[in-house]
């Protein structure tokens, strides 16, 4: 087996590094509570893996939202509604969006949407969703502004992005926090409970779509993030004869069209395509690029010049044979990942004899040798193997004895050859002998007449 290493680096500029800056959600495996005054049992924290990314920051397809801004989670599709989002990182509360249908938290640098339901609530009224309940604040004299809060009432804290403004529960046991009146509150600690998953102006289901924005300009979180479960894969496409492509991916999708199958008809994305441009390799201007390096290698390439594809095996870098194709990936913290290697048959040129020598009784009777330049398909009986019966003529005017030992070598390695013989030129009786691996490359061949 011979082997061909690809070192794949992830093309992502990190500005910086947080140990907590990364994303977390609380399972309610027992039950959210959705009702008002219903039970919740939440499980402890655990992190998004990266096979939970369901859609990157990347060109999509639908128009509205050309570019994706965000990267999008779920674990278990609709059964992670009402499960705990949280904070990433601390900082004061700039915004909770909550009237409209689609409905957002806004915390330091990150923002946090598609939380709670479609659910429009009354004047008055709240929407709850697991442990956590929307609804605007009371009106307070001499203050115009009566903004949304989210109150958890697990650790019954009220979230709203002014401090100090009363939020009233109607029908709230104090079983709960002992009141059903809370004093909201703008600052958000690390690793504290905010919001829920949920699918609020989301028609794909129930998810949480991340944004970071510094500076009122929306960055790829993924930037930001330390991953958790990397795992990258890789496939392999033959494009043409001489050209095999390789695609890195990290993590999501697995198991969805992530490449459109047909390249001359590439689509944006959907919910089940990522639709990430190939732009690793692209430089031109005002082009986004995506996260990832996609090696494109010619295992046709000359030996040593490698401007120029190679005409016949021996000048190829990559003679023709079975190979494993192994990657290693280095992403932008030096940590080293290697993937399994991928099998493939590289079969670039149509093998032809090299050398024929026939002997008997250890005395050479015959030999010829063919360089590779000269094994053009147009030369009658030029030694071109095929899986049909090929005739090269051996006149041997000497006076020999049987058996006789013929010994061929090829272009490359073979899996089996056979050697068909006629006693007498112009004979009708054609005989076909298996011959024998002689050399473990399984380019010398052996058989005994």
């Amino acid at each position: 087996m011979k082997y061909i290493l690809i070192v794949a680096i992830l093309l992502v500029t990190i500005y910086s590094y947080a140990q907590n800056d990364l994303v977390r959600y609380r399972p309610c495996s027992s039950g959210c509570g959705s009702e008002l005054n219903t039970a919740f049992n939440y499980d402890d924290s655990t992190t998004f893996a990266t096979p939970d990314v369901i859609s990157d920051y990347v060109v999509r397809k639908t128009i509205g939202t050309r570019f994706h801004q965000a990267i999008d989670y779920t674990v278990q599709g609709e059964e992670d509604r009402g499960y705990d989002i949280v904070a990433i990182g601390g900082g004061k509360i700039s915004k909770i969006e909550g009237g409209e249908i689609y409905k957002t938290i806004s915390v330091g640098s990150y923002k946090y949407t598609h939380i709670f339901q479609n659910e429009i609530p009354l004047t008055g009224k709240f929407i709850k969703s697991g442990k956590f309940i929307m609804k605007k604040v009371e009106p307070k004299l001499g203050l115009i502004s009566i903004p949304w809060a989210i109150i958890d009432l697990e650790y019954c804290r009220a979230f709203c992005e002014e401090a100090d403004r009363t939020i009233v529960i109607p029908g709230l046991e104090n079983s709960f926090c002992g009141s059903n009146t809370f004093t909201t509150i703008n600052e958000v600690e690390v690793g504290w409970d905010i919001a829920p998953i949920g699918d609020s102006k989301a028609p794909q289901g129930t998810h949480l779509h991340l944004e970071r924005v510094t500076g009122g300009t929306k960055h790829d979180p993924n930037q930001f993030m330390q991953h958790d479960s990397q795992d990258f894969g890789m496939t392999l496409t033959t494009k043409d004869n001489t050209n095999i492509e390789s695609k890195f991916w990290l993590g999501g999708n697995h198991n969805t069209p992530v490449y459109p199958s047909d390249w001359n008809k590439r689509d944006f994305g959907s919910w089940t395509q990522t639709g990430t441009y190939p732009y690793a390799h692209n430089d031109a201007s005002n082009q986004i690029y995506d996260d990832y390096f996609f090696a494109d290698f010619y295992t046709i390439i000359h030996k040593t010049n490698h401007k120029k594809f190679a005409d016949f095996p021996s000048d190829a870098r990559y003679n023709d044979g079975k190979y494993k194709l192994k990657t290693t990936v280095t992403n932008v913290q030096d940590e080293l990942f290697t993937i399994p290697g991928a099998d493939f048959m590289l079969d670039n040129f149509q093998p032809y004899l090299t050398k024929i020598e026939v002997s008997s009784n250890n005395s050479d009777l015959y030999e010829i040798s063919r360089n590779g330049i000269d094994a053009d398909l147009k030369v009658a009986n030029n030694g071109i193997i095929s899986n049909s019966i090929g005739d090269y003529s051996v006149k041997l005017n000497l006076i020999f004895t049987y058996p006789l030992t013929v010994e061929i070598r090829t272009s490359e390695p073979m899996q089996n050859m056979i050697c068909g013989h006629r006693l007498k030129i112009g004979s009708t009786v054609f005989q076909e002998l298996a011959m024998t691996k002689s050399s473990s490359d399984k380019l010398k061949w052996t058989v005994n007449i």
